[in-house]
């Protein structure tokens, strides 16, 4: 990511914050783990994990297409609340960073910036709710679940 436009995010990130909080109230919530009021807490540490993670990045062009690819695993028994929350961070993030782009001038505008926010954003859910689900009390009762039964 260049680092104007990352430091632009530093310079937004209560805008980032205030808009992933209100996209995060809209998502559907899945049991009391998925409580806005509980997960906007954990937003500005995420905030701040996202923008250290692009900035230790190699640097190579990473096109949309690519980051796309990158698919956050779904929850099969819906209780995983960094579901939505990831959800609400990548449009949040992907946002800003178009918002950011329109003020500058056509020339430096990069579609590599908005796939490595993508990127960045869904490596990082990868991690988070493969590991929530990984302690689920409903670990392996449904036929889709990341950590199918043992056979216990």
């Amino acid at each position: 990511m260049t680092p104007e436009i990352l430091q632009q995010l530093r310079d937004r990130a209560t805008d980032v914050r205030a808009r992933w909080e209100a996209l995060l109230r809209i998502e559907p919530t899945s049991g009391p783990l998925a409580n806005p009021d509980t997960l906007a807490l954990l937003i500005p540490q995420t905030l701040a994990q996202l923008l250290h993670s692009l900035v230790h990045r190699p640097a190579i062009r990473m096109t949309l297409a690519a980051a796309h690819a990158i698919r956050p695993p779904g929850c099969g028994c819906g209780y995983n609340p960094f579901v939505a929350y990831y959800v609400a961070a990548e449009q949040a993030l992907v946002e800003t960073v178009i918002l950011i782009q329109a003020g500058l001038p056509a020339a430096v505008r990069i579609e590599s910036d908005v796939a490595e926010m993508v990127s960045a954003v869904r490596r990082t859910a990868c991690a988070e709710i493969k590991t929530f689900c990984g302690i689920c009390r409903h670990k392996g009762l449904v036929s889709d679940c990341l950590y199918p039964s043992q056979g216990t």
